[in-house]
């Protein structure tokens, strides 16, 4: 008993340190919540570190009381450095990098000596006393939730410039991007608006995503070029300076150009604003932003304390987010940004195009909604009406519905087998989280209705195309989410183009890609180019299917025809980087399963070598991986979404 004593009253102090010192919020700000993280970790720590101290101690004839204390002490502070280093550095595994062997080194040569009984009781107790305190439900505090973009705010468009020749007897032209889009979300949910113009417009079942990740797909959507080429093959990419883009064309054409978005990777710091007069980013409930608020300190916490160690990286962020609810009220519904934005989005569209339609001038309006992007969290009015707000299983009773965590926990549950039971609440839950997915998309349909009726009302041409960057997994190959994947539910995408002209409810009779889309716009528009990018035009008679690939940091699928390849690559060695296949599937009768895993088989061995083959070539006509300057805190911000990163910026698991 003494020798536990001893560990905890030296774990206060030390602990005591890495709380006020601890790297983001630094002194007294949020001590609660930090000293929460910080003891948690510690007296988990103790179970594994502190015997082994008292053992060595105890072997090198050390007094085992002093050890003990020390070891507590140690703990704390070599916490603190493993802290200092992922808050540096953001190696995920920084608390053991830096963490052991400092503590093991403070123990065992800081020459300190426990102080007297009546001490070490008192900071024991302390200790203790401190952690109940904190934990007890009536301590919490209220937290309000108020970041949402205020419209009132929205800049004006810029003022056209004296030279400015605007173009003539050209249409409107409107780019749609609707973020984690599904190829299959029309035939599975009533959209009236989106039927309506699939009705009136050229389409296809699916088409293409160059990537399962939000950025690289955007850049390819607006330059044409294949992840290969503009190499921004993760979400830490940028568009480089040297590409041209889509919006620069339209403005030296004559045409304003403008951009609202939802999703902060579309921004002035990824590139993304070139050639657009104004781009406005929307982003949701923005309190994970800030280093220092409760709740960033709690998703990084699962990183600077010590439970980090043993914990996988779910159980981890787990334990963090519950401390961080024992402390706090008032974010339960939009602890990880579940703001819908939709409506956001809606009315600045609507604000800038009365803007814009007060001028003749034809425009190039980029328009991007975030939801359905998890976590899925429609609006009340939306909530329910797909019954994706009934109860979730008991054994799921504390998670929130919608959130990153209860689609971790859920699909790593069916991953890890159990009991029939157990694997039947997983689906469930899965199948709730889809039907909130939906019910998502029901509110951004209705947004789009009101955006299309303004265009309607307004008479002018205009020419149309909806679609997606990449889709989501709801259990498809036992997987949730996106991210690293490189399934066809992850990179098969909607597809709708209405011109002025289209011929009403037809589809292409080829399968369309993302990299299509700027030379498609450009020739719908009237403009007499010829290429941009490797994009076809869609709307020629003589389009030709191509192999077509999608990359991502540690795949690349390759498609042609009815078969698909996946192999394994590091983006990271680019051109130099070894490839092995790992999966072929036909693409004609998996579908969106793809269930059936034909590599190897002899009956497509054919195809299997032929489409490794330009896999092989594909990866050696690559451009190297360009980065762009990156902090912990990006990597915190795109983990809140749901992606796990290393602290490369490349995708450490699969969800």
């Amino acid at each position: 008993m003494r020798v536990l004593i001893n560990c905890l009253a030296g774990l206060f102090l030390g602990g005591l340190a890495h709380v006020l010192l601890y790297p983001y919020a630094p002194g007294l700000d949020i001590f609660a919540l930090k000293y929460l993280l910080v003891q948690t970790g510690g007296l988990l720590g103790i179970v594994a570190f502190a015997p082994v101290c008292v053992f060595i101690a105890k072997k090198r004839k050390r007094d085992m009381l002093d050890a003990a204390f020390t070891s507590g002490i140690a703990l704390g502070l070599g916490g603190l450095a493993g802290a200092y280093w992922f808050a540096s550095s953001g190696r995920p595994h920084a608390i053991i990098e830096a963490g052991v062997p400092i503590s093991f080194l403070l123990a065992m040569f800081l020459p300190l000596r426990a102080p007297r009984t009546s001490v070490l009781r008192f900071l024991a107790v302390a200790n203790i006393v401190l952690l109940v305190l904190f934990l007890s439900p009536f301590c919490r505090t209220h937290i309000e939730s108020n970041s949402q973009y205020d419209i009132a705010l929205a800049p004006l468009l810029p003022e056209v410039p004296s030279e400015f020749s605007g173009a003539s007897s050209k249409p409107d032209v409107l780019l749609i991007s609707v973020d984690t889009l599904r190829a299959d979300v029309l035939d599975r949910v009533e959209l009236p608006a989106l039927a309506k113009l699939r009705e009136q417009s050229l389409s296809a079942p699916y088409a293409l995503a160059p990537s399962s990740a939000t950025l690289p797909s955007h850049i390819s959507m607006v330059t044409g070029e294949s992840p290969l080429q503009h190499a921004a093959y993760t979400n830490f990419g940028k568009l480089d300076e040297g590409i041209p883009t889509l919006a620069e064309a339209f403005s030296s054409g004559g045409f304003r150009t403008i951009a609202t978005a939802a999703n902060g990777l579309l921004s002035t710091a990824t590139g993304f604003e070139r050639g657009f007069e104004l781009l406005v980013n929307v982003e949701g409930d923005a309190a994970h932003k800030e280093k220092g608020s409760a709740l960033n300190v709690a998703l990084t916490g699962r990183r600077m304390v010590w439970y980090a160690a043993p914990l996988s990286d779910l159980w981890s962020q787990r334990l963090s987010v519950f401390l961080f609810m024992r402390r706090y009220s008032g974010l339960d519904n939009s602890q990880e940004g579940a703001v819908a934005t939709a409506p956001i989005v809606r009315d600045l569209a609507l604000n800038y195009l009365e803007q814009l339609y007060a001028d003749e001038t034809p425009f190039f309006y980029f328009l991007h909604f975030m939801d359905p992007h998890l976590p899925y969290h429609a609006t009340d009015n939306y909530l329910g009406r797909l019954d994706g707000n009934r109860p979730l299983p008991d054994s799921y009773s504390d998670h929130t519905s919608g959130s990153l965590l209860l689609c971790r926990s859920a699909i790593a549950n069916i991953k890890e087998g159990g009991s029939a039971a157990a694997i039947a609440d997983a689906k469930d839950v899965i199948d709730i989280q889809h039907d909130r997915y939906h019910e998502e998309m029901l509110m951004v349909d209705d947004a789009l209705a009101q955006v299309f009726a303004r265009i309607e009302q307004s008479g002018r041409p205009t020419v149309i195309l909806f679609t997606s960057d990449h889709g989501e997994h709801f259990g498809e190959n036992d997987l949730m989410l996106h991210g690293d994947l490189l399934h066809a539910a992850n990179v098969r995408v909607p597809f709708i183009l209405s011109t002025p002209d289209s011929v009403s409810g037809d589809f292409f009779e080829f399968v369309p890609t993302l990299e299509d889309i700027p030379i498609t716009l450009l020739r719908a528009a009237g403009f007499t180019i010829k290429d941009f990018g490797n994009g076809r035009d869609l709307m020629a008679g003589n389009v030709d299917e191509e192999p077509f690939a999608s990359l991502a940091d540690k795949y690349i699928a390759v498609q042609h025809g009815d078969y698909k390849l996946i192999c394994e690559w590091k983006s990271g060695d680019g051109p130099t980087s070894a490839i092995k296949p790992i999966q072929l599937y036909s693409q004609v009768n998996d579908g969106l399963e793809e269930a059936i895993n034909l590599l190897g088989q002899e009956a497509t061995m054919n195809e299997q070598l032929a489409l490794f083959e330009r896999a092989r070539r594909f990866v050696e006509e690559c451009s190297k991986k360009g980065m762009r300057e990156f902090d912990e805190q990006d990597v915190a911000d795109l983990n809140a979404l749901g992606y796990a990163l290393d602290d490369d910026a490349e995708t450490a698991e699969s969800h």
